[in-house]
C-alpha cells in the first residue's frame, strides 16, 4: 500500500518551507523543474501544488507562478479535524474500490485475524470530496461476506455487513501507528490505522488498515493518577 506520489512531494516540499529552505514571498521552482527532481509527470506535480495550496502554504498566480505565503493556521487546524473525523470514523467517507483478491497466511497473520474462513482483501481509496484528501486503505472481510462487495455506494460497510449477514459489533479495536516511508522519501513517516470490529462472540469479522491523510495531525490522551 503506497501514499500517493503528489502527496509525497506535497509534503516534502512543505516540510522544506516549514524549515525555511523556501521562504516566504519565494517562488517555488517551476513545474518542470520539479518533474526532474521527483521524477513525476507535471500532472502529478499539478496535484501535489494544488495540495499545498489547500494548505495554506503557497499561492499560484498565472505568469508569475507558486509562491510561499505564511502558513494558514486555519487550514492546518482544518486539516486536523479531517483526520481527527476520519479516525473516528472512516467508514464515514465514500470508498473507491480499485481492486478485490483473496489474502494469502503472511497477510492474514499481519492483521491478527484467527478465522478460519478464506479472506477477502478489497483495496482502494477513502477520499474527502470537500478537501481532496485521500487514504489509501485496504479492507479485509470473510470471503462470505463477499456479496456486499457491489454495494459498496449503497451505504456504510459496517451498516451493510450488519443488514445482509447480522454482523454487529460489540467493540471496535483501533491502533494508529507510525511506518517509516521506504525509498528515496524514508526520512518521511505515515500513520497507519489499523481498526479491527469484533463480535460479541470475541471474533474479528472486519478489519481496516488505511494510511492516514499525511496533513497535520494531533494526538490526545487522558492520564489518570499522579506523574
Amino acid at each position: 500500500m503506497q501514499v500517493p506520489k503528489y502527496e509525497l512531494i506535497a509534503e516534502t516540499l512543505g516540510r522544506e518551507i516549514r524549515e525555511g529552505v523556501h521562504p516566504e514571498g519565494a517562488l517555488l521552482p517551476t513545474e518542470a523543474q520539479l518533474s526532474v527532481r521527483f521524477q513525476v509527470s507535471r500532472h502529478t506535480i499539478r496535484h501535489g501544488l494544488r495540495a499545498l495550496r489547500e494548505r495554506g502554504l503557497v499561492k499560484s498566480q498565472q505568469g508569475r507562478g507558486t509562491e510561499v505565503v505564511r502558513i494558514c493556521e486555519r487550514t492546518v487546524r482544518a486539516g486536523r479535524h479531517l483526520l481527527e473525523g476520519f479516525a473516528a470514523a472512516p467508514f464515514d467517507w465514500p470508498f473507491r474500490l480499485s481492486g478485490v483478491s483473496t489474502v494469502t497466511a503472511q497477510e492474514r497473520a499481519e492483521i491478527d485475524w484467527s478465522s478460519a474462513e478464506q479472506m477477502l482483501r478489497l483495496a482502494g481509496i477513502f477520499g474527502d470530496e470537500a478537501s481532496t484528501m485521500e487514504a489509501p486503505a485496504q479492507i479485509f472481510l470473510n470471503e462470505s461476506c463477499g456479496d456486499v462487495v457491489p454495494r459498496l455506494g449503497d451505504g456504510r460497510l459496517p451498516d451493510l455487513l450488519a443488514l445482509m449477514h447480522g454482523l454487529r459489533s460489540a467493540q471496535i479495536r483501533q491502533d494508529i501507528l507510525c511506518e517509516s516511508a521506504d525509498g528515496e522519501e524514508r526520512n518521511l513517516c505515515r500513520l497507519i490505522l489499523i481498526r479491527r470490529y469484533v463480535d460479541d462472540t470475541d471474533n474479528v469479522y472486519l478489519v481496516l488498515r488505511a494510511t492516514c491523510p499525511p496533513t497535520s495531525f494531533a494526538l490526545h490522551s487522558i492520564l489518570s493518577g499522579a506523574d
